[in-house]
Formats: C-alpha cells, structure tokens, sequence
C-alpha cells in the first residue's frame, strides 16, 4: 500500500528552520539545499527531506543516530541503502511539499495552479489530452490542465524516467470525470491506462485537492485514499 504525506512551509516559524536543517540527517540534500540562493528554494529542499525522513523513521523505526545515505539507481530513482524494499518519491511546489513511500515504485507530483497554461498544454501534451482539456470551459478547464500535468508528471517520476521522456512522448487515456475542485484530504482514485508506443500500461493513480494545489500519485501499487498532513 503506497501513503502520502504533505506539509506547508508556511505554517513553519522562522526561527524553527535553524533546528529544522539541524534535523535532518540526509547529507546529500543539505548539500542541495544550500545551492539554491532563493531562501524559498531552500526551505522546500529542506522541508521535503524532513517530511521524508520523518515518515520514513516512522513506518521504518530508524534510528536518527544513523546516517541516511541515498543512492541512485541505472533508472535515475533514489533510493536509501539501509532500507531495502522502502521505495519514495518526494515534490515541492509554492508553499507545499509532499511524499508518497511505499513497498512499489511510487511518483508523486505536486502543483501549484498557474496562468497561461494552454500554451504549456499544447506543447508538453499529446492531441487527445489537449482535447479533453479544450472541451471544458472555466475552473474546470483549469482543473483539467492541473490534474492532467500531475498525473503525467508522478508517472514519469514512477518509472524514473522522467530525465528522458517528453510529456507527449506517452498518453495517458484521460479520466472520463468532470469532478469540480473541491477541498478534501480523501484522494480520488483513478485506474488509467497509459499508452506508450501504442501498448497500454495499466496504472494505479489518486489525486489530492487542497486549496489551490494539486497533488497525483502514481503506482501499480494499491494507494491510500487519504493524505496524511505531517506539521513541521
């Protein structure tokens, strides 16, 4: 069974981000985190891995004493050494940052809505899914185009090849659902069918509606209907 998890940036004090870098025991992504010069690019860096160690030492019970060491994969998937079998994947967008861990491949792909989109659509999607968004009008058309660029984004990071896969280089048959946007931890399950060269790949993914964010999880995994809210 795959579970999520999501946490806001902005719900954490100022002076707690001090104890929050000194929290977290993954070296490689303080490293990353203090490339970034945006001070909001690194708080998400680090926000992310925390929320990901934390579940992890959860579900796990591993020890904060050791150090948690990722490696990478032929297929460009992290992964951690000491815990074999635990597979994760992790996303961070405006003031969110979310993960899904499970014993499967899992994705996972976070959005914040954005304007001028269709552009966006009609350049990174395929002729049906930039249909099926065409054919609606409104938020709804907005909403389409959010949850069609997650579920496309937390496949490729399922597969691992997100590094080298073109959006419109697979379709994903879109969900025949007019569900209008609504505010709720409890995910909505889809089984889609994903076309790669013209073969079908049937897939598990749920999707999360909160504020104005979207969230899609992706895996042959069974996943968990509710997103657990983990605070920093």
């Amino acid at each position: 069974m795959i579970r999520s998890f999501y946490s806001r940036i902005d719900k954490i004090a100022e002076s707690n981000w001090d104890s929050l870098t000194e929290e977290l025991i993954w070296k490689e992504r303080i490293e990353k985190a203090v490339r970034f010069r945006a001070k909001a690019d690194r708080y998400r860096c680090i926000a992310a891995g925390v929320l990901l160690q934390r579940v992890v030492m959860n579900i796990q019970d591993y020890s904060t004493e050791n150090d948690l060491t990722v490696r990478q994969a032929k297929n460009g998937k992290l992964f951690f050494p000491e815990l074999n079998g635990v597979h994760f994947n992790i996303s961070h967008s405006g003031n969110y940052v979310v993960c899904a861990v499970g014993n499967e491949e899992v994705g996972i792909d976070v959005e914040v809505r954005q304007k001028d989109y269709m552009k966006i659509a009609r350049n990174f999607f395929t002729e049906k899914e930039f249909l099926w968004i065409c054919n609606a009008e409104g938020s709804e058309q907005d909403l389409r185009f959010l949850r069609m660029w997650t579920l496309k984004e937390s496949y490729v990071k399922m597969t691992g090849m997100g590094l080298t896969e073109k959006l419109n280089g697979f379709e994903i048959i879109p969900p025949d659902l007019n569900t209008e946007k609504h505010q709720s931890l409890d995910g909505l399950s889809i089984n889609c069918s994903v076309i790669i060269s013209g073969n079908p790949e049937a897939v598990n993914f749920c999707e999360y509606f909160i504020d104005d964010v979207n969230i899609a999880v992706c895996s042959h995994d069974n996943i968990e209907t509710k997103i657990e809210e983990i605070r920093l």
